[in-house]
């Protein structure tokens, strides 16, 4: 009898060893792809940037374009008016 308890606590043993390596070997993998989450989202966050920063500046650009474009339209109806 008591050789079957040891048995069945050593048994016992072996299952909570093997299962706190696997809960060890989990945590590793979700470290892990924690980890390659947060660079991939630094990385779109800073490709998003990128995109922002030049939408703005070819905003400005047809803004400038648009301003441009308008003057010229005014300056053409003063020259009728003037003719």
């Amino acid at each position: 009898m008591k050789r079957d308890l040891k048995k069945e606590m050593e048994e016992n043993k072996k299952e909570i060893r093997d299962g706190i390596y696997d809960l060890k070997k989990d945590l590793t993998d979700l470290r892990t792809e924690t980890r390659e989450n947060k660079e991939e989202i630094q990385n779109l966050r800073q490709e998003i940037e990128k995109k922002e920063e030049s939408w703005i500046k070819e905003k400005n650009e047809l803004r400038d374009k648009l301003a441009e474009m308008e003057e010229r339209l005014e300056t053409r109806k003063r020259q009728r008016r003037n003719n």
